[in-house]
């Protein structure tokens, strides 16, 4: 059974309808999932949830609350967050009007897999059960009997059974091919691991590789790619085979929850052999991880992850990474529905950091800040002086600049909680004190989305310190992008007494009238601001160019050419609009949470116009004339020779006035002369066309034919939006009549309605 075969007629339903939204949010989710792009997939989930309200189709509930799962439960790994919503959505996927739902089937699999995440070990038999009794009412011609037989066999790996496990899998595969279905990968990856489980490495690693090998004849998502490397990784490991295990081993910062379990297991197999890479940067990654897997309720995983963690920070010497990584595992068991083992284990680990000698103090408490400032950056380890600036703390619980410290260093080690409680304590004993500590901590409770404590501490201001507690909801207004209240706050924050004479609240606001859109207010804001710093004598070029871009945004031509002059910038003319040609510079923009970049040229300090066509099916942008954050996205190389050909990368900010030209199109064939393109192109150009060449000197056409070589030539081509598409294919025709070959432009002929034949038969004949 096709379980998709429901929703490709639900999407036919939809597009006849002109409901072409929906489809776009559900397909692009779904891919961002499998694409492990998770930024992306977590902006679309408030679409995915207005899509699934208003849905006509119950069906469209399951199957868009099954993807969501997919995404939580796969890409962040979550277990008990996760737990309520999948029960919920298992519910709904038997009521009456969804049970029929294909999906519903797929929403067992979410079931197994919270419960997997939970506490896999401690659920073993519930999985099994759920999932013989769900296989029991579907055949092998269902995708899910697949995924559920996967499902089936995690759980047996997590009893213990690996023969059992490498029996049922096999069984499974040989099912799937009686009834001639040849897509078994995830079995045969499944399969694979048994093998390792059992210790047969050389026919995991052949099992696996032909499951690689298979995929290159097919597009493979990045789940799947990111699985069979892990696995790879830790067959590599478990053979001694080191150098390609290390050269396999994913940077600490592409760890992401999708690997992070794997990546722990190789890495500790690896650093046994090879104990000088064990490193306070090892701990600070398995500190993330372990943190990450306690905040989605994974129980199980987290003590596994936190035994790992302890284990390598004793062999380096590490013993306040044991001890703090130790509390955090055994604040875990009460969570597990049986030990099943761990709390003995870390009992056992409990004692290995008792033994461990606390380490002293280099110098006196008193002198511990300066003579680490002293200290040489190489060779600093934050592990280490965790420890000593703790034990420094609990004699001098008043000094600042040590508490400060202790958390930059708690932060080093990825011990956020540690860090955020540690400043929490000093905030909370000095209530109406101002400090540096005070504007750190919001840093921090920001950064780990602590938003109700935030308001909170405001409120704890407001009586005694107003222009913090303003200071703290605006800043969270910024970070959570509400940029009206935070222009509302902003503004307040000018009228406050601690706040009068400075440039703070000006600038706040300008930047989130910036934000809004609205320029010629955020102009007047800044121009505020530089008032206020030029009163206290401090340098004011930063917001010179703020106001160059909000008045760049409004059109004030006036107040362009004046902060321009006062940063010592030549602009043609004196007066009117500012439209210079000062060369090509790229622009980057985000839209539908995915990232474009084009060729521009740069007419302004902060103005640009689009000269590059979009490419087929994107959103055309040539001809825009754009405004853009002078910030670099890129860095300047240092060589003079390479700095030559360097691109500035800048940031989007604002379309000022659209180019208004319609799709690309893609041309491709046989080249003329150069003489003949030049000529065509100029007749394009007169018709207010965009020819865009994409092609190299390196491509080149067979012709069939004749055996000749011949030399290649593919472009864009973008018309204004304008013109009908049957008036661009007949100039088109008109233009290359007098080509050796006229190329073909099948995309286009097939929009205009026009006969495809000639553009079908060279396609066919160059094999294009």
């Amino acid at each position: 059974m096709d379980i998709w075969k429901w929703y490709e007629d639900y999407e036919q339903d939809m597009r006849a309808a002109g409901q072409v939204w929906p489809l776009k949010v559900i397909d692009d989710f779904i891919e961002a999932v499998v694409d492990i792009n998770v930024s992306k997939a977590d902006a679309l989930v408030p679409e995915l949830h207005a899509l699934k309200k208003a849905a006509p189709n119950p069906w469209m509930e399951v199957f868009a609350g099954h993807w969501e799962l997919r995404h939580r439960l796969g890409n962040h790994r979550e277990g008990e967050t996760a737990l309520g919503d999948v029960v919920a959505l298992y519910e709904r996927a038997h009521r009456a009007d969804t049970a029929e739902c294909p999906q519903s089937v797929c929403v067992t699999q979410d079931l197994c897999d919270v419960y997997s995440q939970i506490d896999g070990r401690g659920w073993v038999e519930e999985r099994i059960a759920v999932c013989e009794e769900t296989l029991s009412k579907i055949d092998t011609s269902w995708n899910c009997f697949q995924c559920l037989s996967e499902e089936q066999y995690f759980a047996l790996i997590d009893k213990g059974e690996p023969e059992a496990a490498l029996a049922f899998v096999r069984q499974q595969i040989a099912k799937m091919h009686a009834a001639g279905n040849t897509e078994v990968d995830g079995l045969r990856e499944n399969e694979a691991m048994a093998l390792y489980e059992l210790g047969h490495y050389d026919e995991a690693l052949q099992t696996l590789e032909a499951v690689v090998e298979r995929s290159a004849e097919r597009r493979s998502d990045n789940q799947s790619r990111e699985t069979w490397r892990m696995i790879k990784l830790q067959i590599l490991a478990a053979m001694g085979r080191d150098e390609d295990a290390w050269a396999l081993l994913p940077h600490p910062d592409a760890v992401t929850p999708y690997i992070s379990m794997r990546w722990s297991r190789a890495l500790e197999m690896l650093l046994a052999r090879s104990p000088e890479r064990n490193s306070w940067q090892v701990g600070s990654v398995l500190q993330r991880i372990l943190e990450q897997r306690i905040r989605v309720g994974a129980w199980r995983q987290a003590i596994e992850v936190g035994k790992i963690h302890i284990r390598l920070a004793l062999q380096r010497g590490a013993s306040w990474t044991a001890r703090q990584a130790l509390a955090l595992a055994q604040a875990q068991l009460p969570h597990l529905r049986a030990p099943l083992g761990d709390d003995v284990a870390l009992a056992e680990l409990q004692q290995q950091i008792d033994g461990v000698e606390k380490i002293a103090l280099p110098v006196a408490a008193e002198a511990l800040f300066d003579w680490l400032q002293q200290q040489p950056d190489e060779g600093r380890t934050p592990e280490q002086e965790v420890e000593w600036l703790l034990q420094a703390l609990e004699q001098l619980p008043e000094d600042q600049n040590l508490r400060l410290l202790a958390a930059s260093a708690l932060q080093a080690c990825s011990a956020s909680s540690d860090a955020t409680r540690l400043l929490e304590e000093w905030v909370d004993a000095h209530p109406t004190e101002e400090s540096p500590i005070v504007f750190r901590l919001l840093q921090m409770l920001i950064t780990n989305g602590k938003d109700d404590r935030i308001r909170q501490l405001a409120q704890g201001y407001q009586p005694h310190l107003p222009h913090i507690a303003s200071w703290y909801l605006t800043q969270l207004a910024l970070a959570r992008e509400d940029w009206a209240l935070a222009l509302t706050l902003a503004l307040e924050m000018t009228a406050l007494t601690e706040m009068q004479g400075k440039a703070t609240g000006w600038m706040l606001a300008g930047r989130a009238a910036m934000q809004l859109k609205q320029f010629e207010q955020a102009l007047g804001y800044w121009q505020e601001a530089i008032v206020h710093m030029q009163a206290q004598e401090q340098p004011i070029d930063e917001l010179l160019w703020e106001v160059l871009t909000a008045a760049s945004g409004c059109e004030n031509w006036v107040a362009v050419r004046d902060a321009a002059a006062q940063l010592e910038m030549n602009l043609t003319g004196d007066s009117g609009p500012v439209e210079e040609s000062w060369g090509w510079i790229r622009l980057h923009w985000v839209e539908d949470h995915e990232h474009f970049y084009t060729l521009a040229q740069r007419t302004g300090p902060v103005t640009a116009r689009i000269l590059q066509p979009a490419n087929p099916r994107d959103k055309q942008r040539l001809h825009d004339r754009v405004l853009f954050d002078a910030s670099l996205l890129n860095t300047p190389p240092e060589d003079e020779e390479e700095k030559q050909n360097f691109v500035p990368l800048h940031a989007v900010l604002h379309t000022l006035e659209p180019g208004r030209y319609g799709d690309s199109w893609f041309i491709d064939g046989p080249a003329p002369d150069q003489e003949t393109f030049t000529a065509f192109v100029d007749a394009m150009q007169a018709s207010q066309c965009q020819v865009w060449v994409n092609s190299n000197e390196d491509y080149q056409l067979v012709d069939p034919d004749t055996e000749e070589t011949l030399p290649g030539l593919y472009f864009l081509l973008a018309a204004p939006e304008n013109m009908p598409l049957k008036a661009l294919d007949a100039l088109l025709t008109e233009q290359t009549a007098h080509w050796p070959i006229a190329p073909h432009w099948f995309g286009l002929a097939r929009a205009a309605e026009v006969d495809e034949t000639r553009h079908t038969t060279l396609i066919e004949r160059f094999q294009l």
